[in-house]
């Protein structure tokens, strides 16, 4: 009997749904291979070639890949090898089933069942068993017969009769050995296993990339499912919490409601007593003038010219206290009660739903936001980012990915040095002309700040990324030389700050820039001490600035004193830094205090007009560059050296 599992035909049948072309939706038929390795028939591809409108280009109807079929030639694309081997496994599998079924036998010996039938002609397409097959006299369809199982891409030369064992690299063909000798080249040809090798590295090596590239995808696959789901959470929890607020709210609104009604019954019997009491007093008066009235003209209807003599005193007595009696009025309005309440409009405007953040500015903290002053070597800045969604409203919640690096300027840059000591500031920064990370701090209010101290003069960029996304913008401060008080530092061509008197030119030629900022820290305190400090225009000594928590400021009025009012910055103790901020461009003049977050802002200031002032101009008071004030130290005790030595 003819040994058939029809296990394997009922396996055979579930992998035949899979063998049929996506487009035509039918059994593979010459399969051809696209260049994202999805497989369809000739015809089929042939099809999708035709609806390019002649230029040879294929879209794959499941990945969307795009792939251009040279000359429109679609016999020339490469055959799924693979599908060919199954279908041909499919073919011996309905051809076993069919001679199981009609009790078909080999034709050469006539025996059912006892030699299997695993080979054919392809030219009789006769079955035919091993043995059989060896007497079978069809040699012309000789070199054509191959064994079930195996792909239309024949193993023997049709030519020779040989079997193809050698792979020509220029035609990326596989040949027999008398086809090589004939139409190739030795230098270009290769036996099987050879090429087969050299070849399996390479797509080895592939595979290994692609396989990483694999995890890459699938890392990232889970990121974006994660994200998912966060944000599938995150609307959901919002969602509860609208409902949360809005229920709380309406118990609040009902309260009120009830509270407000209350007060309007609380009202109302009051003003009721009011009006009872009232009513009662008019009530009493109009019916004492009614019985007056009518007792008067009963008496002098009824009463004898007797009576009415000797009445007369009582009643005009009577008569004219009540006619004295003030009749007290109703106020129009003393009735009325109305709803004091706010717009309704612009309460529920205040209740919106931010998302991603979309924009953020970069200031300096407690300057003007979005603007990044021009500061001074070796001064230690607070900035702070600010988040904002689409309408530029700005972002309450923290929890961002906020990420900053900063280039230092490199020797490189053109940045000649200004002062005798810059080269020694150039020596303290190693990392110059690279990006330094730095530490960020959340403030969970949209707001993410961190602080930064260069130390050395140039062009600093920062490199801010929001959810890792590149905040554009040029992000760019320059950081000046040493600041520095008096003639000491005018000496050694830094800038100086000067007492608010005379002229200081030099500060106009060392200062770079309509927007600057600088920091002095107090370090003695006296109570009685008259401390000033802001800036002034030397030609018209007009000032604007902070003195003894007055502020000081030119009065618009030329005819009249100028007046000190209150500063918002009531002291500076010792320790406490000041910072100010002058900007050029809008006018604005801040002073800001980093302990208590006070701040004092004047406007129309002149910008680099006018310049920094200081009183007590003195080291022993406020410092601002403790390593520039140690070299100033150190020179001034090398020169009184220098002195008693000579």
């Amino acid at each position: 009997m003819y040994r058939f599992n029809r296990m394997s035909l009922s396996l055979a049948d579930g992998i035949a749904e899979q063998l049929k072309c996506s487009v035509c939706l039918e059994e593979y038929r010459k399969p051809k291979l696209l260049r994202c390795y999805h497989s369809y028939c000739q015809d089929c591809i042939k099809q999708l070639l035709k609806r390019s409108e002649g230029t040879n280009v294929v879209k794959c109807p499941q990945c969307r890949t795009t792939m251009e079929v040279p000359d429109g030639n679609v016999e020339a694309l490469e055959s799924n090898f693979f599908i060919n081997n199954i279908l041909d496994i499919m073919e011996k599998n309905r051809r076993k089933k069919t001679y199981l079924e009609r009790s078909i036998v080999c034709i050469a010996c006539e025996l059912r069942g006892e030699n299997d039938s695993a080979t054919k002609c392809e030219t009789c397409d006769m079955p035919l068993c091993f043995s059989c097959l060896q007497k079978h006299n069809h040699k012309d369809a000789l070199p054509q017969t191959v064994p079930y199982g195996t792909s239309s891409a024949s193993k023997v030369c049709i030519e020779h009769a040989e079997e193809k064992t050698i792979y020509c690299r220029d035609c990326k063909e596989i040949f027999c050995k008398e086809c090589i000798l004939q139409y190739h080249s030795k230098d270009d040809c290769i036996e099987v296993k050879k090429a087969l090798k050299t070849h399996r590295r390479v797509i080895d090596w592939l595979l290994v990339r692609c396989k990483v590239k694999m995890l890459n995808f699938t890392e990232e696959m889970k990121k974006v499912q994660v994200m998912e789901d966060m944000v599938a959470k995150s609307a959901h929890d919002t969602k509860l919490s609208i409902d949360e607020h809005f229920q709380k709210l309406a118990k609040a609104l009902e309260k009120k409601r009830i509270e407000l009604k209350a007060g309007v019954d609380s009202l109302k019997n009051e003003k009721m007593k009011q009006i009872v009491f009232q009513k009662e007093n008019l009530s009493t008066t109009t019916s004492s003038l009614a019985t007056a009235i009518d007792f008067t003209e009963q008496t002098m209807e009824e009463g004898n010219e007797k009576e009415l003599l000797l009445m007369k005193t009582k009643i005009c007595d009577r008569l004219e206290e009540l006619s004295e009696i003030k009749v007290e009025k109703c106020s129009e309005v003393w009735w009325h009660f109305y709803l004091h309440s706010v717009d309704v409009s612009e309460f529920l405007s205040e209740f919106r739903v931010q998302s991603d953040t979309v924009r953020a500015t970069v200031s300096l903290a407690g300057g003007e936001e979005g603007v990044l002053y021009n500061t001074f070597v070796n001064q230690c800045h607070g900035f702070v980012i600010t988040l904002k969604d689409k309408d530029g409203i700005q972002v309450r919640i923290g929890g961002q990915d906020v990420r900053v690096s900063i280039r230092v300027p490199s020797h490189n840059d053109d940045n000649p040095p200004t002062s005798s000591f810059e080269h020694e500031y150039d020596e303290a920064t190693s990392q110059s002309g690279q990006y330094e990370d730095i530490k960020v701090q959340d403030n969970n209010d949209g707001t993410h700040s961190f602080k930064y101290k260069p130390k050395r003069q140039g062009d600093y960029y920062l490199q801010v990324t929001v959810n890792a996304k590149p905040l554009s913008g040029n992000l760019m401060w320059k950081v000046q030389g040493p600041l520095g008080i008096g003639e000491k530092a005018k000496e050694l061509g830094c800038a100086q700050i000067q007492a608010p008197y005379g002229m200081a030119p030099s500060w106009h030629h060392s200062v770079v820039g309509g927007k600057y900022s600088w920091k002095i820290k107090r370090v003695s305190y006296n109570e009685y001490a008259v401390v000033r400090v802001g800036v002034m225009m030397d030609f018209t000594s007009d000032k604007w600035g902070w003195c003894n928590g007055r502020r000081e400021e030119p009065d618009p009025s030329p005819y009249s004193l100028p007046e000190h009012p209150p500063s918002n910055i009531p002291t500076w103790e010792e320790g406490e830094v000041l910072v100010f901020y002058s900007n050029e461009e809008t006018g604005k003049f801040i002073i800001y205090k980093e302990t208590t977050k006070q701040s004092d802002v004047f406007q129309r200031c002149p910008g680099t007009v006018a310049r920094p002032y200081l009183y007590p101009a003195s080291y022993q008071s406020f410092s601002m560059d403790k390593k520039f004030e140690r070299k100033l130290i150190k020179m001034e005790e090398n020169k009184k050296t220098e002195e008693l030595s000579n």
